[in-house]
């Protein structure tokens, strides 16, 4: 029983690709058995979820890690209101954070920004 415990379960991946509409339909028609799976490989410690190559893993390994190169590394900057900080137009961020940086109180209501 004890091995049954430690051994790793299978994964299996098909890709389908197309409009919403094509999926369902495919899904509909299709019975898991139908399904042309291709089985995928456990690597410990990776456990990818779709198809890789690791023909060149051992190159791979010999690199090092960003963190090894690197002190101090974070998710970069966060601010939670990428609707508001993030746009395709310049002037519109231009205008924002010229609103934002007059640092009155209904500017931060208006944008629900606690100050």
């Amino acid at each position: 029983m004890k091995n049954k415990k430690e051994k790793l379960g299978h994964v299996f991946h098909h890709d389908l690709y197309g409009l919403r509409e094509k999926k369902y339909d495919f899904l509909k028609e299709k019975s898991l058995k139908d399904i042309d799976f291709t089985e995928l490989k456990n690597d410990v410690p990776y456990y990818f979820f779709v198809p890789k190559d690791f023909e060149l893993k051992d190159e791979y390994e010999k690199g090092f890690k960003v963190s090894e190169l690197f002190q101090n590394f974070g998710p970069g900057v966060e601010t939670g209101l990428d609707d508001l900080f993030v746009s395709d137009e310049q002037r519109v961020l231009e205008r924002i954070f010229k609103e934002l940086s007059s640092k009155t109180n209904d500017i931060f209501s208006k944008y629900s920004i606690a100050n």
